[in-house]
């Protein structure tokens, strides 16, 4: 399996998913949504994810990131690289908190232009699956 292969696969380890999430957010055109428990450093913090992200929020006024964290605690008084970078455009990434969840719920997505997804079934304990429309898909959204 590759990042760029259609279909569904499991990834179990950061070193499965991490090559994904940057492969996908490389190949972002307008969106990348994210819904996370906490924003997992080994993840989320990534230099390398952290400049693509970077770089489709300063592609044009028509892209988009948006970050919704369940559980903002763990962001408290630490410099997490998306909060910085959240803080730097705020025209372009929009971060939130979830105020109404079940607390019991583990789930959390990456999400590319409505295309390409990482399913976080089990986020703290990096248990995903990954998911990508054939580009004949991708071509009609």
């Amino acid at each position: 399996m590759t990042a760029e292969e259609p279909g569904v696969y499991p990834l179990h380890h950061p070193s499965d998913i991490l090559p994904v999430m940057r492969s996908f957010a490389e190949q972002a055109i307008r969106t990348i949504d994210i819904f996370s428990q906490q924003l997992v450093p080994v993840l989320y913090g990534d230099d390398e994810f952290v400049s693509l992200l970077s770089a489709l929020a300063r592609r044009g006024p028509q892209t988009k990131v948006r970050i919704l964290v369940r559980d903002p605690r763990q962001l408290y008084g630490r410099d997490h690289p998306l909060v910085v970078l959240a803080q730097r455009l705020p025209s372009h990434i929009q971060l939130r908190t979830c105020l109404e969840d079940n607390p019991e719920t583990q789930m959390g997505f990456f999400c590319v232009d409505a295309t390409h997804l990482v399913h976080f079934l089990d986020e703290p304990n990096l248990g995903a699956m990954r998911d990508m429309a054939p580009e004949q898909s991708r071509a009609n959204c």
